[in-house]
Protein backbone atom coordinates (compact mmCIF):
# COMPACT_ATOMS: atom_id res chain seq x y z
CA UNK A 1 0.00 0.00 0.00
CA UNK A 2 0.84 3.63 0.05
CA UNK A 3 1.61 5.18 3.41
CA UNK A 4 1.96 8.84 4.30
CA UNK A 5 4.90 8.22 6.65
CA UNK A 6 6.82 5.62 8.65
CA UNK A 7 4.37 5.91 11.54
CA UNK A 8 1.52 4.79 9.29
CA UNK A 9 3.57 1.75 8.25
CA UNK A 10 4.31 0.93 11.89
CA UNK A 11 0.60 1.17 12.74
CA UNK A 12 -0.30 -1.34 10.02
CA UNK A 13 2.52 -3.69 11.02
CA UNK A 14 1.44 -3.57 14.67
CA UNK A 15 -1.99 -4.82 13.61
CA UNK A 16 -0.67 -7.94 11.89
CA UNK A 17 -1.20 -11.25 13.62
CA UNK A 18 1.36 -14.04 13.30
CA UNK A 19 -0.30 -17.43 12.94
CA UNK A 20 1.15 -20.93 12.57
CA UNK A 21 1.87 -21.97 8.98
CA UNK A 22 -0.81 -24.67 8.99
CA UNK A 23 -3.42 -22.13 10.03
CA UNK A 24 -2.24 -19.70 7.35
CA UNK A 25 -2.44 -22.41 4.67
CA UNK A 26 -5.95 -23.21 5.85
CA UNK A 27 -6.95 -19.60 5.19
CA UNK A 28 -5.87 -19.69 1.54
CA UNK A 29 -8.58 -19.72 -1.13
CA UNK A 30 -9.80 -23.13 -2.26
CA UNK A 31 -8.16 -22.69 -5.67
CA UNK A 32 -4.68 -22.09 -4.24
CA UNK A 33 -2.10 -24.54 -5.55
CA UNK A 34 0.59 -25.20 -2.97
CA UNK A 35 4.15 -26.06 -4.03
CA UNK A 36 3.59 -29.63 -2.81
CA UNK A 37 0.75 -30.06 -5.34
CA UNK A 38 2.23 -27.97 -8.11
CA UNK A 39 3.91 -30.78 -10.07
CA UNK A 40 0.84 -32.98 -10.22
CA UNK A 41 -1.39 -29.99 -10.98
CA UNK A 42 0.85 -28.94 -13.88
CA UNK A 43 0.84 -32.50 -15.21
CA UNK A 44 -2.96 -32.60 -14.98
CA UNK A 45 -3.22 -29.25 -16.78
CA UNK A 46 -0.94 -30.48 -19.58
CA UNK A 47 -3.07 -33.57 -20.18
CA UNK A 48 -4.43 -33.50 -23.72
CA UNK A 49 -2.32 -30.52 -24.78
CA UNK A 50 0.07 -31.16 -27.70
CA UNK A 51 3.52 -30.10 -26.56
CA UNK A 52 6.04 -28.39 -28.82
CA UNK A 53 9.31 -30.16 -29.60
CA UNK A 54 11.78 -29.80 -26.74
CA UNK A 55 9.15 -28.44 -24.33
CA UNK A 56 10.31 -28.92 -20.74
CA UNK A 57 7.61 -28.58 -18.07
CA UNK A 58 10.13 -28.97 -15.21
CA UNK A 59 10.32 -25.23 -14.41
CA UNK A 60 6.53 -25.05 -14.24
CA UNK A 61 6.40 -28.07 -11.95
CA UNK A 62 9.18 -27.07 -9.60
CA UNK A 63 8.39 -23.42 -8.83
CA UNK A 64 8.08 -22.95 -5.08
CA UNK A 65 5.37 -20.31 -5.15
CA UNK A 66 1.72 -20.57 -4.23
CA UNK A 67 -0.52 -19.72 -7.17
CA UNK A 68 -4.20 -19.66 -7.90
CA UNK A 69 -5.33 -22.40 -10.25
CA UNK A 70 -6.20 -19.70 -12.80
CA UNK A 71 -2.75 -18.09 -12.65
CA UNK A 72 -1.01 -21.46 -12.85
CA UNK A 73 -3.24 -22.42 -15.78
CA UNK A 74 -2.23 -19.21 -17.54
CA UNK A 75 1.45 -19.97 -16.92
CA UNK A 76 1.10 -23.54 -18.19
CA UNK A 77 -0.92 -22.73 -21.31
CA UNK A 78 1.08 -19.57 -21.96
CA UNK A 79 4.33 -21.47 -21.84
CA UNK A 80 3.04 -24.01 -24.34
CA UNK A 81 1.47 -21.38 -26.61
CA UNK A 82 4.58 -19.20 -26.62
CA UNK A 83 6.73 -22.16 -27.71
CA UNK A 84 4.29 -23.15 -30.46
CA UNK A 85 4.00 -19.60 -31.77
CA UNK A 86 7.79 -19.18 -31.56
CA UNK A 87 8.02 -22.26 -33.77
CA UNK A 88 5.37 -20.84 -36.13
CA UNK A 89 7.26 -17.53 -36.47
CA UNK A 90 10.60 -19.29 -36.99
CA UNK A 91 9.05 -21.65 -39.54
CA UNK A 92 7.58 -18.75 -41.51
CA UNK A 93 10.95 -16.97 -41.54
CA UNK A 94 12.90 -20.06 -42.58
CA UNK A 95 10.30 -21.47 -44.95
CA UNK A 96 9.75 -24.59 -42.81
CA UNK A 97 6.17 -25.39 -43.81
CA UNK A 98 6.06 -28.47 -41.58
CA UNK A 99 6.91 -26.43 -38.46
CA UNK A 100 4.30 -23.82 -39.39
CA UNK A 101 1.64 -26.48 -39.91
CA UNK A 102 2.55 -28.32 -36.70
CA UNK A 103 2.05 -25.08 -34.74
CA UNK A 104 -1.23 -24.31 -36.51
CA UNK A 105 -2.50 -27.82 -35.82
CA UNK A 106 -1.42 -27.83 -32.17
CA UNK A 107 -2.77 -24.38 -31.39
CA UNK A 108 -5.96 -25.24 -33.26
CA UNK A 109 -6.72 -27.72 -30.49
CA UNK A 110 -6.57 -25.01 -27.80
CA UNK A 111 -10.37 -24.55 -27.57
CA UNK A 112 -10.43 -28.16 -26.36
CA UNK A 113 -7.75 -27.76 -23.68
CA UNK A 114 -9.55 -28.63 -20.45
CA UNK A 115 -7.71 -26.07 -18.35
CA UNK A 116 -8.67 -23.24 -20.73
CA UNK A 117 -12.29 -24.39 -20.67
CA UNK A 118 -12.15 -24.34 -16.85
CA UNK A 119 -10.70 -20.83 -16.89
CA UNK A 120 -13.05 -19.33 -19.49
CA UNK A 121 -15.64 -18.06 -17.00
CA UNK A 122 -13.04 -16.56 -14.67
CA UNK A 123 -11.14 -14.18 -16.93
CA UNK A 124 -9.93 -13.20 -20.35
CA UNK A 125 -6.81 -15.35 -20.66
CA UNK A 126 -8.38 -18.15 -22.73
CA UNK A 127 -9.88 -15.62 -25.16
CA UNK A 128 -6.49 -14.00 -25.79
CA UNK A 129 -4.88 -17.36 -26.46
CA UNK A 130 -7.78 -18.50 -28.66
CA UNK A 131 -7.66 -15.28 -30.70
CA UNK A 132 -4.00 -15.89 -31.49
CA UNK A 133 -4.63 -19.56 -32.28
CA UNK A 134 -7.48 -18.67 -34.64
CA UNK A 135 -5.28 -16.19 -36.49
CA UNK A 136 -2.38 -18.59 -37.10
CA UNK A 137 -3.70 -20.46 -40.17
CA UNK A 138 -4.01 -17.27 -42.24
CA UNK A 139 -1.74 -14.91 -40.28
CA UNK A 140 -4.81 -12.76 -39.74
CA UNK A 141 -4.28 -9.48 -37.91
CA UNK A 142 -4.85 -9.35 -34.17
CA UNK A 143 -7.11 -6.47 -33.25
CA UNK A 144 -6.33 -4.51 -30.13
CA UNK A 145 -6.26 -0.75 -30.49
CA UNK A 146 -4.75 -1.19 -33.94
CA UNK A 147 -4.44 -4.32 -36.06
CA UNK A 148 -1.12 -6.05 -35.42
CA UNK A 149 0.45 -9.17 -36.81
CA UNK A 150 0.83 -12.26 -34.69
CA UNK A 151 4.60 -11.80 -34.78
CA UNK A 152 4.24 -8.24 -33.46
CA UNK A 153 1.86 -9.03 -30.62
CA UNK A 154 2.03 -12.59 -29.29
CA UNK A 155 5.02 -12.20 -26.99
CA UNK A 156 3.52 -9.23 -25.19
CA UNK A 157 -0.05 -10.57 -25.28
CA UNK A 158 0.97 -13.88 -23.72
CA UNK A 159 3.84 -12.57 -21.60
CA UNK A 160 6.29 -14.93 -23.23
CA UNK A 161 9.29 -13.33 -21.52
CA UNK A 162 8.06 -14.96 -18.28
CA UNK A 163 8.48 -18.40 -19.81
CA UNK A 164 12.12 -18.10 -20.85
Amino acid sequence: GTFRDDEAVETVLAGLEVVPAAEWVGLLPDDAVLPSARGSTVDEMLTGIPLPPGFDPAPLRSASTIASRYDLGAAVTGSVACRWIDSWVAGRVSGDAAAVQAAVDAMGTSPNWAILQDMADEGGWPGVLWQLAAALPTDAPIVGGAPLTISETYQESLGCERFG
